[in-house]
């Protein structure tokens, strides 16, 4: 006899391999909001036994709800998460830079590239937490990565213009960090983003913001998992 949610009921005694399916109902419960005794009645409505539907959502309900924990995100998170992004949008802004003054174009996939490198240093130094501040933190710094290279790119071919026209000697040690070239280059920017950059922006956004994405998931207030079980 087959159970609604795959294999079959005569397997469900093997409590540490629930049916397949059931992971997944009971992930789509939680995120709606239902509490475990809930889906434990839904599942019984479902036509599983209802000692064998306790013991399975259980063991599911716990496998989420760790995950839950461990990607919950703490003050300390925060810290190393926006050191995580810095590095990214530094990083990920040179690279940018470098390969556009060198090949002479801008390429936009390198955008996306940022955008993944920002979502990826951002969980990883974080610790694998996740959540909406992490992706706020990883989605401005893949933004910030991005303007980090197009002025790069703009303030190399800004100074090779000022050394033509006024020489290196004058113009030879303008700084980066120049008032005048970070003025001119905010001043430039809306000229200087076409629609395909905006594209590839936008990707990079979306790449950046859905890494480090949690489950969406409000455990019940002080729970906590009775077990520590592989997931």
């Amino acid at each position: 006899m087959q159970n609604p949610f795959g294999g079959r009921l005569s397997d469900m005694s093997n409590t540490e391999n629930p049916p397949p399916n059931l992971h997944n109902y009971v992930l789509q419960q939680m995120k709606a909001g239902a509490d475990k005794s809930t889906i434990v009645r839904s599942v019984v409505d479902r036509g599983m036994d209802s000692t064998e539907a306790s013991r399975a959502v259980d063991i599911e309900y716990r496998r989420i709800a760790e995950r839950v924990q461990r990607e919950t995100v703490t003050p300390g998170a925060i810290q190393t998460a926006l050191l995580g992004g810095l590095l990214a949008a530094a990083g990920g802004g040179a690279i940018w830079g470098l390969i556009a003054i060198h090949s002479k174009q801008e390429l936009g996939i390198i955008a996306l590239g940022i955008g993944f490198l920002a979502g990826y240093l951002v969980v990883w130094l974080s610790g694998g937490r996740k959540g909406i501040s992490l992706q706020v933190i990883a989605s401005v710094s893949a933004l910030l990565g991005i303007l980090v290279g197009k002025y790069l790119a703009f303030f190399h071919a800004f100074k090779q213009e000022l050394i033509r026209e006024i020489g290196t000697d004058a113009a030879g040690n303008l700084s980066p960090l120049s008032a005048d070239a970070l003025r001119i280059f905010f001043e430039k920017l809306p000229d200087m983003v076409s629609p395909y950059d905006i594209l590839w922006i936008v990707l990079a956004f979306g790449a950046a913001w859905s890494i480090p994405k949690g489950l969406g998931i409000t455990l019940p207030p002080g729970y906590i998992s009775p077990y520590m079980t592989k997931f």
